[in-house]
């Protein structure tokens, strides 16, 4: 049954029309007879007024006398308060109409019903929930009874009995929790127990106080919900406590501490402990002061024990595992408190020992080309590089540059192998792309500088690396040279390109390459004309067009010889004169060719009638 409610106010009649009947009267909704009288006293009230209600004429001639008005119900009768002999449109116009008007000030609720709800029925029925024992009453009724007590302007007296009767049941429980002896894992396990058992408690709590919660509090004053006023009660009575807190937090620095020694702890009563602080928020400075302490202790020794006694990829390993684990063990605190574990996990392991890392065995790594490895230390040095104050990235890109330029030095620096001096290079140069596409993620930083140091490295020695180089190429043209592929020369020829880039004395690469080029087209050893000429693209691409003007001229001079000597041959006369000698002649044009020494041949009769008949041959076809 809803609450009996105090009403102010009432019901008014305006009379519209001095000569209209009396209506009849209707009763509010929202009132009950106790308010608007019994019927008894309405019939009598409406008595009355009929009294007094003087007589309507009916037309001229007639006698006055009293009128009598006869109530009709709404089934086709005459109209309510209508004269006898009228018509219902007139009835009409000449009714009294009747004004509601609304109470002056709101019903309010007796506090006698407020209190006996609430130590009747709600607070038994939230301790009972907070004891573990059954409710007496449905859930249903109880919620039905705050929605009477919400519309009755009981919301404030509401919500604060319901604060003290949770902060009451929480102090008691933590209370006794400190008053008692137990060992740190006990008194653990007891912190867990309370916390998940007054969470689900509040969660049943608000599921009766769900209309309190939904209407008014979330819609008026309160910034917070009931469960959110529930965990801050919860908050404000743990922390309250020191020895509670102090013990909470050593129990957990312990669990870790002992997770890391790798020791059998229950990881899940673990996750809940950190779970309850990180979703209260309830004295997570100390916590995290704690555990970063205990953090920065355990890996200042343990990093320094592990550099010394494993090698560099070890060490790594034992680093990426670790940030792992730490992870994954700190996923339930506050992110805030995540962040700076992360941060002293890092320094302790990387970043202080940076320097000692890259002595330790890089240049090992890199000689053996272990990507893999490389990949790691180049990713945690990534990590490294994060933080301010640290260029773990320029300290790689130095160290990288110093294996380059060391390893340049040996192969270039050393006259004893200048015969090996290009293959090494070209092995060398394959070597460190590899490192830097791969290992280091393309980065440009670390590229440029590498190949800057290289280059100057290169031409430390000046002349030497471009006289090699061309060398090699004219190796690699020969035509005696089989061990090669058509695809492997040319995929060497772009090689040595690049290695070309690298030398700054081009002249003195031009100066071989033109004398060895002119030796292998008059002895015709050249492997392929088509490889002669993709070399020689290559220059022009590299160099330009009057860095091969010369080259072309003597492909054309060779060309042209042949022409030449194909028109001697089938001259009968001439070729009758040679008397049984094959003969070959180049015309060359000089700007074109190598300068070579001019030296004096006392050649035989034969030759000299051989050299004598092309000559004439020569001057005929060109007298013009």
């Amino acid at each position: 049954m809803s609450p009996p409610l105090k009403r102010s106010g009432g019901l008014s009649v305006s009379p519209e029309r001095s000569h209209s009947s009396s209506s009849a009267l209707s009763s509010h909704g929202a009132t009950s007879d106790k308010f608007l009288g019994t019927k008894k006293q309405r019939l009598e009230g409406a008595n009355a007024q009929k009294k007094s209600q003087k007589p309507i004429n009916r037309g001229a001639g007639s006698s006055s006398s009293s009128t009598s008005f006869q109530r009709q119900n709404s089934r086709g009768m005459e109209s309510p308060g209508s004269v006898i002999g009228q018509n219902p449109a007139q009835a009409r116009n000449s009714s009294k109409k009747l004004l509601i008007r609304p109470f002056s000030t709101p019903p309010q609720m007796p506090d006698e019903y407020f209190n006996q709800t609430w130590e009747n029925e709600l607070l038994v029925a939230i301790r009972a929930i907070q004891d573990k024992k059954p409710v007496r009453f449905s859930y249903e009724e109880l919620y039905r009874k705050v929605e009477d007590l919400c519309r009755g302007n009981k919301t404030t007296q509401l919500v604060a009995k319901l604060e003290a009767e949770c902060e009451k049941h929480i102090a008691k429980q933590l209370q006794h929790l400190e008053d008692s002896a137990l060992s740190q894992e006990d008194f653990l396990v007891s912190i867990d127990r309370i916390w998940e058992d007054y969470f689900s408690e509040l969660l049943t709590i608000r599921s009766i106080f769900l209309f309190l919660d939904r209407k008014y509090v979330i819609h008026t004053t309160y910034e917070k919900n009931l469960f959110d006023m529930g965990v801050q009660v919860f908050v404000k009575q743990f922390t309250a406590r020191t020895k509670i807190i102090d013990t909470s937090i050593k129990g957990i620095v312990s669990l870790i501490e002992k997770d890391r020694m790798g020791e059998v702890i229950d990881k899940s009563l673990f996750k809940r402990l950190l779970t309850m602080f990180a979703s209260t928020k309830m004295n997570t400075s100390q916590l995290e002061q704690s555990i970063l302490s205990v953090t920065t202790n355990y890996f200042r020794v343990k990093s320094l024990e592990n550099l010394q006694e494993n090698d560099i990829v070890t060490y790594l390993r034992y680093v990426e595992r670790q940030m792992s684990l730490e992870s994954e063990r700190i996923s339930c605190l506050h992110p805030s408190t995540r962040r700076a574990l992360s941060v002293v996990l890092e320094k302790n392991l990387l970043v202080s020992h940076l320097s000692s890392i890259l002595a330790k065995g890089f240049d090992q790594l890199c000689d053996e080309t272990r990507v893999e490895d490389l990949k790691l230390l180049y990713r945690l040095f990534g990590v490294a590089d994060l933080h301010d104050g640290c260029d773990a990235y320029s300290m790689l890109r130095d160290s990288f540059g110093e294996y380059v330029r060391e390893k340049v030095d040996q192969i270039v620096s050393n006259p004893e192998q200048d015969d090996a001096m290009v293959p090494n290079l070209l092995d060398f140069m394959d070597r460190r792309k590899v490192l830097c596409e791969e290992a280091f993620a393309n980065n440009e930083a670390i590229e440029d500088f590498s190949k800057q140091t290289m280059e100057k490295q290169i031409n430390k020695r000046q002349n030497k690396p471009a006289e090699y180089v061309a060398k090699h190429i004219d190796h690699i043209l020969k035509a005696g040279n089989k061990k090669y592929s058509e695809d492997e020369l040319t995929s060497t020829l772009d090689k040595l390109i690049v290695l070309f880039r690298c030398i700054q004395g081009k002249d003195i690469f031009e100066a071989f390459y033109e004398r060895d080029l002119a030796k292998r087209l008059f002895f015709d050893r050249s492997a392929s004309r088509d490889l002669e000429n993709n070399m020689i693209s290559k220059l022009k691409v590299e160099c330009g067009a009057s860095f091969t003007r010369k080259l072309e001229g003597m492909f054309k001079d060779v060309d042209l010889s042949t022409d030449i000597m194909h028109s001697f041959r089938e001259n009968r006369r001439s070729s009758g004169a040679l008397g049984g000698i094959d003969l070959k002649v180049n015309v060359l044009t000089t700007s074109f060719w190598p300068t070579m020494a001019k030296e004096e041949l006392r050649l035989p009769r034969e030759l000299n009638d051989c050299q004598e008949t092309f000559t004439a041959f020569y001057l005929e076809s060109h007298k013009s």
